[in-house]
This record gives structure tokens, sequence and C-alpha cells, in this order.
């Protein structure tokens, strides 16, 4: 990529009335984006803007690009302003509107300056649902919604998003997570751990599932399964880990060191972390209710029932899979 800089910075020092200069300047914002140079992304992205030759973006796009950019260095004042202003846009196509809602939804959510927590909460479920309106196809908005529910104790609202996010995108190894997470919280370890494989399967680097699978382990006490979780949390990723981890890992492992062998094999309420990776890949799921005694159901009818109590646990059952890739 640096080489391509270097040949697109030489045509405009060369042929600053390159008739295609404009698309140069995209394409430089586009690369210094890429590289986390912000600085010198919004200054090409805003020499794009004002140059009126042809590119590859629209206008609008350009501008998508520039309060993304914003958002970015933590203007988030600055980004909200460009992202409201460009909703005004009559012209504004409905997957552009989609992206711009989605990040101000999602600004709102986890942006404290941007007002009241309760304000921040609703306002960024009202954009996430805006989004998905615009585009209801975009498995990132119905995942970023679950997060947003999930926040709210809306446990139920939080299920249902992420299912319809995984039926627009199976793959998503955050939502994968994200279901753990709840699933843990309702207390029902099994689903949270076939969860948290879900996520490691299609993403074997994810530190927040590893992370998470160690600690419901542990909660388990199944320390050895844990001590694997946390040391795969911490090879394959570029996202930061846990500072916590490495403590925790140390004390495992002299924990384990230390501990007699077992005369009598204890039941163990989880199965083995190299049991679980060997699960399939679940790519469909549907919630129902706890079938009680007086109308016995099995979990294979009744797909459109689901429980309206955020107090009753949410399962999903699994009514297809795939081998997982390697």
């Amino acid at each position: 990529m640096d080489v391509a800089i270097k040949a697109f910075q030489q045509v405009l020092y060369i042929d600053p009335g390159f008739s295609r200069a404009n698309e140069v300047h995209l394409r430089l914002g586009l690369m210094f984006k890429v590289q986390s140079d912000y600085e010198s992304s919004l200054k090409h992205f805003q020499s794009a803007l004002i140059d009126a030759g042809p590119a590859s973006f629209s206008k609008l796009e350009i501008r998508f690009h520039v309060a993304h950019l914003y958002e970015l260095q933590n203007k988030h004042r600055a980004a909200r302003e460009a992202y409201e202003t460009l909703l005004q846009e009559q012209e504004l196509p409905n997957h552009l509107r989609a992206d711009i809602q989605r990040q101000l939804g999602w600004m709102y959510h986890t942006v404290d300056s941007l007002g009241e927590k309760s304000y921040r909460e609703l306002t960024a479920v009202q954009y996430l649902q805006k989004s998905i309106e615009a585009d209801p196809k975009s498995g990132q908005s119905l995942y970023l919604l679950g997060r947003c529910y999930s926040a709210l104790g809306k446990v139920h609202d939080a299920f249902i998003a992420y299912r319809n996010s995984v039926d627009k995108c199976e793959g998503n190894a955050d939502t994968w997570c994200s279901i753990g997470v709840l699933y843990q919280q309702q207390n029902q370890p099994i689903d949270a751990l076939q969860a948290y494989i879900c996520a490691v399967q299609y993403d074997k680097g994810h530190t927040a599932a590893w992370t998470n699978l160690g600690i419901l382990y542990e909660t388990c006490n199944q320390p050895r399964d844990a001590l694997a979780c946390y040391m795969n949390a911490t090879r394959g990723s570029n996202k930061p880990v846990n500072p916590n981890l490495a403590p925790r890992i140390k004390f495992l492992q002299q924990q384990l060191a230390n501990a007699p062998m077992p005369s009598v094999t204890k039941p163990r309420q989880l199965m083995s972390i190299e049991e679980a990776w060997n699960l399939p890949v679940t790519t469909d799921m549907r919630p129902a209710t706890t079938p009680s005694a007086s109308s016995p159901t099995s979990p294979g009818t009744n797909s459109d029932r689901t429980s309206t109590s955020t107090s009753s646990k949410c399962r999903f059952y699994i009514t297809s899979s795939r081998t997982k890739q390697a």
C-alpha cells in the first residue's frame, strides 16, 4: 500500500491539474484511512469533496467518510453534526442512510458526552431501528440493536435481534459471543458454551469469546478448560487483551500444578473444550418457550412461539448445522 500511496502522491506532484485528480484524492483518502492516518485521510477526502472532477464515489459518500473520520478521531460532536446534516439530504440513498443511522446509533450508545445515559440509550435504539428499516438485510445493525437491548436489560428483545442478525449474517462471531453473554447472564451455561464455541469456530482469534469461555469454565469449576481458553485468548488477535488474563493464567497454572490427582472422576457440568470444539457450527436458530405440563410441546414444533417475559429463559434450539471450517 505504501508503494501505491507514493505513486498517487507523485501524480499530484507532477501534474496538479491532472484530469482525474479527484479520484487520486479519493484513493489516497481511503488508503490513509486504512492506515489510521486520519489527518492525511481527511485532507484528501476534503480535497475530493471540493473537486468537481469525476470520481467513483458520490459527494454524499465522500461526506460520509469525512463524518466517519471525525468519529474515528473522537470528534464526536463534529461527527454527529456531519451525520445529521447528511440525513437531511433528499437524494440520500437507502444504503447510505442505513449506514449513517447505524453509526449514530452506536455513537449514542457508547459516547458519554452525547447526553444523559437514558436519553442516549433510547436515541441509540431509535437510530438503529431506523437503520434496519432503511436496510432490512443489515445483520450488523441488528447485532448492535441487540447490544443496546442487552444494556437496557431487555433480554428477550436482545435475543430476537441477535437471532435476526444471525439469519442475515450467520458467520458473525461478535453476535455469537454476545448470545453467549446473554445465556451466561441467564444462568444457562450449556447454551452459553455452545454460543461461545460458535464464535471461536467462526473466528479462532476472538479474544472476547475465548475470555468469556474461560470465565464460564472457571465458574463451573473446570480450571483446566478455563486455562486452555485463556491461553487461546492471548494468541493470534490484533484486539487488545484483557490485562487481567496474565495473572489469571498464572494462578490457574499454579493451581493445576499443585492439585492432587483425583481418586474419583467428578461429574462435569460442561463438556471439555476439546469435546465442545468438535461440535458443528450452528447456522439456524429459533426461540421456543419452555414446554409446560399442560401443553406438551417438543422443540420441533410451534416455531413461531416466543416467550414475552424477559425473566423466562430464552433458548435457541438448533435446527440445522454445518461442518466448521478448518
